[in-house]
């Protein structure tokens, strides 16, 4: 299991950030996808948003080196995900915990996201029964939530969300992601 935590106090640079990940990928043999969305510039980006924005981010990751799956849809789902809970949690006053919590296993051809973020005031549903973005007009729907959607729809998936007592929680569950041979070194 990779665990790690980002926090306002630990980052002061994108190269921080990269030097934390690649210290710990040797370690943890992360999935080449992931791996790539984590030590990437995408990631390092939203890392030093929430570091700007005083928001920590936790992160428990139990992957395996070897799953086989296109990094490209991966990356839209967690980019989007990790956008709309920096932009949440940012709305939130200094007296509450301001941390995003991300979470990916993979078990039995089964590659699973949480993403989860406080937030504040309440969410809004429109007539279709979707999530409206509270940074556009009435019953407008958020692009980055619709896209997610639209992305774990291609891929076979289900997204489920929920939204109790002031947290946003996203769940995204992807099967038939097949894990090969481990490279033996």
């Amino acid at each position: 299991m990779l665990r790690f935590a980002i926090c306002d106090d630990d980052i002061a640079t994108t190269d921080r950030i990269k030097s934390l990940i690649t210290e710990l990928e040797p370690t943890y043999n992360l999935n080449f996808s992931i791996s790539i969305f984590l030590s990437g510039e995408e990631f390092c980006f939203y890392l030093v948003i929430a570091s700007k924005k005083n928001i920590s981010i936790f992160a428990d990751m139990i992957i395996p080196e070897n799953l086989q799956v296109d990094s490209v849809p991966i990356c839209q789902i967690l980019g989007n995900a990790l956008d709309n809970a920096i932009e949440a949690t940012e709305m939130l006053d200094d007296s509450r915990d301001r941390i995003i919590q991300v979470y990916i296993s993979y078990d039995q051809e089964v590659l699973f996201f949480k993403i989860s973020n406080p937030f504040c005031g309440r969410i809004i549903i429109n007539t279709k029964g979707r999530i409206v973005s509270k940074k556009r007009q009435p019953n407008v729907e958020g692009i980055g939530l619709q896209s997610i959607m639209n992305t774990v729809a291609k891929l076979h998936g289900n997204v489920a969300i929920s939204h109790d007592g002031g947290e946003f929680c996203i769940s995204i569950t992807l099967y038939n992601i097949h894990a090969g041979e481990s490279s033996s070194t």
